[in-house]
């Protein structure tokens, strides 16, 4: 893959996971209007145990699965 379209797809992958947290975070405090920061928490959970299980495991979609299913 060329360094330009590389380039891309990380970054609208990035941009797409701070998408998701922030709308977490939006949704969360338009219900309850309180600032809830234990979802950062939990996403850095599931990240880490996505990461874990690529690490052991080796398979990329599982991670992404079990890290998924937590959150």
């Amino acid at each position: 893959m060329p360094l330009n379209t590389a380039s891309v797809v990380i970054g609208l992958s990035y941009a797409s996971l701070l998408f998701l947290v922030a709308v977490g975070l939006s949704v969360v405090f338009g219900l309850m209007r309180f600032v809830n920061l234990a979802t950062g928490s939990l996403y850095l959970i599931g990240g880490y145990l996505a990461w874990t299980i690529a690490g052991e495991l080796g398979s990329f979609w599982l991670a992404l699965l079990g890290g998924a299913l937590y959150v």
